[in-house]
C-alpha cells in the first residue's frame, strides 16, 4: 500500500511543463499535501535550474513537511542565484536550527540581518537562538532592536519579557508582559510567562489570578493546571499539587509535564502502579518530541528508584541525559580556558590594587557551591532567623557586572583594566537590587551556587558580605547534579565524564580563591549539619554575626516560597538518606568515579 503510494506520487507532474508543474506543485501545498508539494517543486527547481523561486519554493515545501536537509540545499541553491533575498538567509537559518547545527543557524541569521538590517523576522529569530544558547544579554539586545522596528507586535514583547524573567530581572519581565498584554488582552502564553514571572517575585496571589484567568479563556488548558501545580510545589502543598495534576491529566492524559511533576510528589510503591504504567507506554510513542522524551525519562527514573529497581532507574535517567547532550554539547574546553582566565584576572596584584574599593555592608550574604551541594538547605536555616530574607537564586550580580563593563568587555578579562569606580557601581547597583527584594531584612541571602564564580568580585566589590561555601561529598554532588533536569545550563551535568572533570575545575578554583581569601569563607559541610544539626548551625550563625535563633533548627516549619529542585525536601527534618547515596549504582557511576579519580 505505501510502495504504491509513493509510485503514483513519484509519477505526479512527470513529462509536464514547468508551467503546470508549478500550478501543480502550489495546489498540492495548498492542499497540505507538503510532501508531494516538496517533490515537486524539486522536479521543477531541476528543470529550470536559474529558477532562484523555484528553488526558494522548494525550500519553503521542504521545511513546512520536515525535510529540513532538503531545505537546506533548496535554500543555499536560492542563495546562489539571489544573494540578496533575506527570507532565503532567514528560513536556512531556521532549517538549521531544526537539524540542531546551531552555529550555521547563526550565521544565517546574520547574514539575512547583513542583507537586510531591519528584518524583523531575522533579528527576533537570532535573539530566540542565542536564548537558546544562554547568550541572554545578546538576546536581549536583540528584541530590543526587533521592537524598534515593529514596536507593536505582542510576541517579541512576550520574547523579551522571557529573556528578562530568564536573568532574573522579574520586576522588569512583569512590565513588559503587561504591555505586550495591552495589543493581546487574552494571549495565553503571554499570560502564563506573566505568572511565571510574578511566582518568581512571590507575588503568589497575584499569579495564581493569573493561572486562573487563562483558564476563564480556556477552560481545557491543562498547562495551566500544571502551572498552578508547581506553585503549589513551590509552596510545599503537597496535596494540592497532586490535585491539580489530576485536573489536568483529565484534560491530557499524555501529557510529559504531568507526569514529571507527579512523580515528584508521589511515592510509587508498586510496580505495577498505574500511574508509572501509562508513563512506561507513553515513552513508547515514537511521535514523543525530545522535551517530552527527557521529562519522561526523568520521571520514570525517579518512580523506579522510589520502588528500588535501581537498574530500571538508571537505564531511564542515563537515556533522559543523553537525549540532553544531543540537544545541546558542553565545551569542557572552552569551560577550562574561562576558570583559567578567573584564576589569572584576581591574582594578588588586583586585590592590593583595589584595598579600599567596593562598598562595606553587611547587608548580603552569598551561599555558593556546587549546584546539589546543600545550598538550599542553608538558605532555608538561614532565612528562618528574624533578621534574614532568603531571596533564593539571583542572577543580578552577573548582570550588574556586565552592565558596568564596557560594550565590548567579556568577563573576567575585561575586569583586569577596573578601577575602584567600576567595583563600587557593582556593589551600589547590587545593594539597591537586593534592597528592594528584601525590603526592610537587616540580611538578604543570595544563593546562586555558581557565585563561586564570581567570588573574586564579591570580596573586592563588598568586602564585608559574608559567603558561605556549601561542601558535600563529590560523589554525592555530582551523582545529584545528574539525577537532576536543569532547565537552563549546568550543560556539564548531562555526562558523567563532563560531570567530574567540571567538579574539579571548581574545587581549584575555591582553592585558589581560600589562598587569595584566607579566612574569608565559611565551609559548610553538609555531612557535618546532617550529623550535628545545632552546632554546625550556630557556626554559621556565628560566622554570618547573627544571634542564635532557635527557628532556624526548626527550619522545615518555614513556609517560604523555595524556586529550586529542592522545594519539598528542604521542608523536612535533615534526614540522612542522601549521604553516600550514589553507593547503590556504584557500577553505573565508573565514568565519574574515573573522572573525578577519587
Amino acid at each position: 500500500m505505501n510502495r504504491k503510494t509513493r509510485r503514483t506520487k513519484n509519477k505526479a507532474g512527470a513529462g509536464a511543463s514547468p508551467e503546470s508543474l508549478h500550478m501543480e506543485a502550489v495546489a498540492a501545498f495548498q492542499q497540505g499535501d507538503l510532501t508531494l508539494a516538496s517533490e515537486l517543486f524539486g522536479r521543477l527547481a531541476r528543470l529550470q535550474p536559474k529558477n532562484a523561486e523555484a528553488h526558494y519554493n522548494h525550500g519553503v515545501a521542504s521545511q513546512r513537511a520536515g525535510l529540513f536537509v532538503g531545505a537546506v540545499k533548496a535554500y543555499l541553491s536560492t542563495i546562489k542565484l539571489a544573494p540578496s533575498n533575506p527570507a532565503a538567509y532567514n528560513n536556512l537559518g531556521d532549517s538549521y536550527e531544526s537539524l540542531k547545527r546551531l552555529d550555521d543557524a547563526r550565521a544565517a541569521y546574520c547574514k539575512a540581518i547583513q542583507v537586510a538590517p531591519d528584518s524583523p523576522e531575522a533579528i527576533n529569530n537570532l535573539g530566540l537562538l542565542e536564548q537558546r544558547r544562554g547568550n541572554f544579554g545578546q538576546a536581549e539586545a536583540l528584541f530590543r532592536r526587533c521592537l524598534e522596528v515593529i514596536p507593536d507586535e505582542a510576541s517579541v514583547r512576550g520574547n523579551l519579557g522571557n529573556v528578562l524573567r530568564e536573568r532574573g530581572r522579574f520586576g522588569d519581565a512583569i512590565v513588559i508582559y503587561k504591555q505586550a498584554l495591552e495589543k493581546t488582552p487574552d494571549d495565553t502564553l503571554i499570560l502564563k510567562n506573566l505568572g511565571l514571572a510574578l511566582q518568581s517575585r512571590e507575588q503568589n496571589e497575584e499569579a495564581r489570578d493569573v493561572f486562573n484567568r487563562i483558564l476563564e479563556i480556556n477552560p481545557d488548558s491543562a498547562e495551566a493546571h500544571i502551572n498552578l501545580a508547581d506553585q503549589s510545589y513551590r509552596l510545599g502543598e503537597k496535596t494540592d499539587v497532586e490535585n491539580r495534576l489530576r485536573q489536568a491529566l483529565s484534560l491530557d492524559p499524555a501529557n510529559a509535564d504531568v507526569y514529571y511533576l507527579l512523580m515528584k510528589v508521589k511515592k510509587v510503591a508498586d510496580p505495577e502502579d498505574q500511574d508509572l504504567s501509562r508513563l512506561i507506554s507513553l515513552l513508547e510513542d515514537a511521535s514523543l518530541d525530545d522535551e517530552e522524551r527527557i521529562l519522561l525519562n526523568f520521571a520514570a527514573s525517579q518512580a523506579y528508584q522510589g520502588l528500588g529497581e535501581t537498574v530500571a532507574a538508571f537505564r531511564h535517567l542515563k537515556s533522559g541525559n543523553d537525549i540532553k547532550c544531543s540537544i545541546a554539547s558542553f565545551d569542557m574546553a572552552k569551560e577550562r580556558s574561562r576558570f583559567k582566565a578567573v584564576k589569572k584576572v584576581f591574582n594578588v596584584a588586583l586585590k592590593e590594587r583595589m584595598q579600599g574599593a567596593g562598598v562595606a555592608s553587611q547587608k548580603p550574604i552569598f551561599i555558593v557551591g556546587m549546584p546539589r551541594s546543600g545550598t538550599s538547605l542553608a538558605e532555608q536555616i538561614l532565612s528562618s532567623h528574624s533578621a534574614v530574607y532568603g531571596a533564593g537564586e539571583l542572577k543580578n550580580l552577573s548582570y550588574q557586572i556586565e552592565q558596568v563593563s564596557a560594550a565590548d568587555a567579556t568577563y573576567p578579562e575585561g575586569i583586569g583594566d577596573w578601577g575602584h569606580e567600576q567595583f563600587s557601581a557593582v556593589a551600589g547597583a547590587y545593594l539597591e537590587d537586593i534592597s528592594r527584594k528584601g525590603g526592610d531584612a537587616e540580611r538578604v541571602t543570595d544563593k546562586l551556587p555558581a557565585n563561586f564564580f564570581y567570588i573574586g568580585m564579591i570580596r573586592l566589590a563588598l568586602p564585608d558580605a559574608k559567603i558561605i561555601h556549601c561542601t558535600r561529598d563529590a560523589m554525592d554532588i555530582c551523582f545529584s547534579c545528574y539525577q537532576q533536569n536543569f532547565t537552563t545550563g549546568q550543560l556539564f551535568s548531562n555526562d558523567l565524564k563532563d560531570l567530574g572533570n567540571y567538579h574539579r575545575l571548581y574545587q581549584d578554583l575555591m582553592s585558589h580563591w581560600n589562598t587569595l581569601f584566607p579566612g574569608d569563607i565559611y565551609d559548610l559541610s553538609y555531612e557535618k549539619i546532617v550529623e550535628d544539626p545545632e552546632a554546625n548551625i550556630r557556626d554559621m550563625l556565628e560566622f554570618c554575626e547573627l544571634e542564635w535563633h532557635d527557628d532556624c533548627l526548626n527550619f522545615h516549619a518555614n513556609k517560604r516560597q523555595i524556586r529550586t529542585a529542592s522545594a519539598m525536601q528542604v521542608r523536612q527534618p535533615i534526614y540522612k538518606s542522601s549521604v553516600k547515596a550514589w553507593k547503590r549504582y556504584e557500577n553505573e557511576l565508573a565514568p565519574l568515579v574515573k573522572a573525578l579519580k577519587v
